[in-house]
């Protein structure tokens, strides 16, 4: 899991840079929205031990980072 979060960090990174070209941005923006979900799903599951959490709490959780990201990638297409 940890080098996953690593590698998803980096992209990230490199997806915000200013090495990526004009019409990509948006695309890039997006990218790094789903991206950081996808950590932030990771995180929580692992690291904050709802795997082992009851069912309800576990789908609030999901439908939050969901909720969340269909927000930001939202915004960052508009």
């Amino acid at each position: 899991m940890w080098a996953g979060l690593v590698v998803a960090t980096a992209a990230t990174w490199w997806l915000a840079a200013d090495h990526v070209p004009e019409q990509a941005l948006r695309l890039g923006a997006v990218a790094a929205v789903v991206l950081t979900c996808v950590k932030l799903w990771l995180l929580a599951r692992h690291l904050m031990d709802l795997r082992a959490a009851a069912v309800p709490l576990r789908r609030a959780v999901d439908a939050w980072v969901l909720l969340l990201g269909a927000a930001l990638v939202a915004l960052a297409v508009l």
